[in-house]
């Protein structure tokens, strides 16, 4: 876990000009110095691990948009942000994926849950209390989310097609339109009021 909210400036020069033109287009002064914290940051746990300069490090997209480091592509990486804090999830072993939500109101819960949840989760879903709802509904979508970044193919995989739950550790089997794949699923303590997730392929 990583806190966004804080002096920014030390970690800009590390940055990529990608990064730095990225930053710039936030409207809002807090959402561009968290972006530079976040990024900075990732770059800065990447290039420890790897003994790089973390400015040095050449990070690129994939044909879905995953990042990954174009001169060691068997360190695999994720970055994700919620309000005033981020996660990174760094494996040497295969494609991960994390996702951190802050505990929140969600609205339109019966749409949303209808697009992101099987049958079998909508159910469990509906017999959580009202004031247990938004924990839960929270807690399913960053597993959900964490599998589908993992794959790197984002939404373009239903969330309401494979089946996550919602507290235990889990292999998801998500199929595709190459083939079905397994993934190594886990909830993360990310701390009072905070809900995150961890996923890796096999």
């Amino acid at each position: 876990m990583v806190e966004l909210d804080g002096s920014q400036e030390a970690g800009q020069d590390v940055l990529s000009a990608a990064e730095k033109t990225r930053a710039l287009r936030f409207v809002f002064k807090q959402h561009q110095q968290r972006y530079i914290q976040a990024h900075s940051t990732l770059r800065q746990l990447l290039g420890e691990l790897l003994g790089a300069a973390p400015g040095t490090l050449r990070i690129a997209e994939g044909v879905h948009g995953k990042p990954y480091l174009v001169d060691w592509p068997q360190c695999h990486f994720n970055l994700t942000h919620s309000a005033s804090m981020a996660l990174v999830g760094v494996s040497m072993e295969a494609e991960i994926g994390v996702d951190l939500e802050q505990l929140r109101p969600v609205d339109d819960l019966p749409a949303l849950c209808a697009t992101s949840f099987t049958i079998n989760e909508q159910k469990a879903l509906c017999e959580v209390t009202a004031e247990g709802v938004d924990d839960m509904f929270l807690r399913g979508w960053t597993r959900k989310e964490a599998c589908l970044k993992a794959m790197g193919k984002g939404l373009l995989i239903a969330p309401n097609t494979f089946e996550a739950g919602f507290w235990h550790d889990a292999v998801v089997h998500i199929t595709d339109a190459a083939a079905t794949h397994a993934v190594t699923l886990h909830s993360v303590d990310a701390g009072p009021g905070w809900l995150a997730a961890c996923a890796q392929l096999h």
